[in-house]
């Protein structure tokens, strides 16, 4: 395992990123601070010094060496403000690199790893780890001045003590590796605790963000209850932190307690064996440097336990870029792949797709179907029989298996579904809002004209809802759109995929007016059957009653297509549309 500290400065570079010589500048600022402040016990010894041997110069010398120290300390903090300054803002610039690319991993990653990943857990681990980036660097200045200070006053230990200050030295060593060991395990016992307070987050996270179904259903006191259980899994892998975290500082403050006596007793044997007088200034000189020392020893140890925990936090996310790795390796699609512009019909066939990592558990079987521009296919069929999966898969959501053929117009391929999942628009069943305003909503900041918007709203029949409000478009949406109807939401979340779908040839649509009354429903597909005219549509769809409206029907069940055909041509043959219809 990298030693934390190395892992993470290793971690700030790659994020710095363009800004690599404002890192270098930072820490060379620091260096100069570190010799500027090792000089201060070497000026008080001159002091002290000169006091000894000419003590009628004592207004002069004072003078000279409380200027000299004043001069110094201004050039230290000019010094060490620039480097702050800039240290502070390369930390902001290095965290949000690190955050947005995680983000971009974790969207990158296909759907279906995104169903046995908890969404709360990748939020805090995100959100932390980002943070932690962030809170290391800005704080780097602690980390590497304590270690400079540590390996300055040691070299000068050893240079005014060298026997006793070299035995010093080697029980610093020991009690230094010691500690690294001890660290070892903690990493494992915080590894422990973040997973389990990552799972506490997720479930206050989940209970707020459904806070609804919480208030209407009376969960409160369940709710509490099952947090409460959650935090209490997090006190074992905490009260063993503590334990060994104490042990670790109970050593370094009794090795620290032993490293000053052997310095000051070895100085005074060693300088009281001559015949002259022990000289002061080269005692006060050592003293000086043996309280650095063991300042800095201390600091580096309660330090070097932030940067354990915060290099704890920061790897939390490796798994996620793991993930990522793999997926970019075995990922084949090519997105350049588009239906060419004079497309007039695309033909799948052979489709098969299963959950499962080894195919035994199909989902679809054999799936034939053909897409027309300008036509409107519905896909009918009980809950879980396949259709919204058909849809995903059309979307490029999950992966079928290999085998799939394809007919462009006349020209057959095989395998290129990519063609299809590049140029189409998927508008999901379920309606997701997102915290900000409605035109945010619509729009996600892309660039539509304000007719565009229009348009889509009126198509939707959601301008009728954007009348209501007083701030209109820029109401403000809350807690999941919560204090809108669950037709309203569809009816956003269909005006929002209608401007998507503006450059797609294909518009897949997952029965998105299930919580909209009948009348409205037909208007609706009325609306956009003519605004979609150009492009070839296919909604899955549970209200039977606009069948007669569509130009191809497929009934799917079990994962398969049992019939096919128009309306009246499938009414007539006494079939299984017949039969869902009664």
């Amino acid at each position: 395992m990298q030693n934390p500290y190395i892992n993470l400065l290793s971690i700030s570079w790659k994020y710095s990123k363009t800004h690599r010589l404002n890192y270098v500048l930072v820490y060379t600022g620091y260096t100069f601070v570190a010799l500027i402040d090792a000089s201060k016990p070497i000026m008080y010894g001159w002091f002290i010094s000169h006091l000894e041997k000419d003590f009628s110069e004592t207004l002069r010398y004072t003078l000279l060496y409380v200027s000299s120290y004043i001069v110094i300390n201004l050039i230290e903090w000019a010094i060490k403000a620039s480097a702050r300054i800039e240290e502070c803002s390369l930390a902001f610039i290095i965290g949000k690199n690190f955050s947005m690319e995680t983000i971009s991993k974790v969207l990158y990653l296909p759907l279906q790893w995104h169903r046995n990943n908890h969404s709360g857990l990748l939020l805090n681990k995100i959100r932390k780890s980002g943070f932690s980036l962030n809170e290391f660097f800005k704080n780097g200045f602690n980390y590497y001045l304590s270690f400079l200070k540590l390996i300055i006053s040691l070299f000068s230990i050893v240079y005014f003590a060298p026997l006793f200050g070299g035995i010093s030295v080697i029980i610093g060593i020991l009690t230094i590796l010691f500690i690294l060991k001890i660290d070892k395990t903690l990493v494992g016992h915080l590894s422990k605790h973040n997973e389990k307070d990552d799972k506490v987050s997720a479930v206050m996270t989940e209970s707020l963000a459904n806070i609804k179904t919480v208030t209407t259903l009376r969960l409160g006191r369940q709710i509490l209850d099952g947090i409460s259980l959650k935090i209490d899994e997090t006190f074992d892998p905490f009260i063993r932190y503590i334990k060994k975290n104490e042990l670790k500082w109970f050593v370094a403050d009794i090795a620290v307690a032993v490293i000053y006596g052997i310095c000051i007793i070895g100085y005074v044997i060693q300088a009281s064996s001559g015949s002259s007088a022990i000289a002061i200034a080269p005692l006060v000189i050592l003293l000086l440097y043996v309280n650095q020392f063991t300042a800095g020893f201390h600091s580096l140890a309660w330090l070097y336990n932030q940067i354990v925990q915060l290099n704890t936090n920061v790897t939390a996310v490796d798994d996620i870029c793991k993930q990522y790795d793999h997926y970019k390796e075995i990922d084949t699609s090519d997105y350049t792949l588009k239906l060419p512009d004079k497309w007039s019909s695309a033909e799948v066939s052979k489709l098969n797709f299963s959950y499962a990592a080894d195919w035994k558990t199909n989902i679809l079987h054999n799936i034939s179907i053909k897409l027309e521009k300008g036509k409107k296919i519905a896909l009918i069929g009980k809950t879980g029989g396949g259709k919204s999966t058909l849809l995903a898969l059309l979307r490029g959501l999950y992966h079928p298996r290999d085998g799939v053929h394809m007919k462009i117009n006349t020209i057959q391929l095989y395998d290129c579904l990519e063609m299809i999942n590049n140029d189409c628009t998927l508008i999901p069943q379920e309606p997701e809002i997102f915290e900000n305003t409605l035109l945010y909503n619509l729009t996600f900041g892309l660039q539509y004209t304000a007719e565009e918007v229009s348009i889509a709203c009126a198509t939707s029949h959601f301008s009728e809802v954007i009348d209501q409000l007083p701030l209109g478009l820029d109401t403000v949406i809350t807690e999941n759109g919560s204090n809108f109807s669950g037709g309203q939401r569809q009816r956003l979340a269909l005006a929002r995929g209608i401007l998507s779908a503006r450059n797609s040839k294909i518009v897949l649509i997952d029965e998105p007016t299930s919580s909209v009354d009948q009348a409205l429903t037909k208007h609706i597909y009325n609306q956009l059957f003519f605004h979609f005219k150009e492009k070839a549509l296919i909604v899955a769809l549970h209200n039977l009653d606009i069948l007669p409206l569509f130009d191809y029907i497929y009934v799917i069940e079990q994962g398969k297509i049992v019939e096919e055909g128009e309306f009246d041509q499938l009414i007539k043959a006494d079939g299984k549309l017949k039969v869902t219809m009664n």
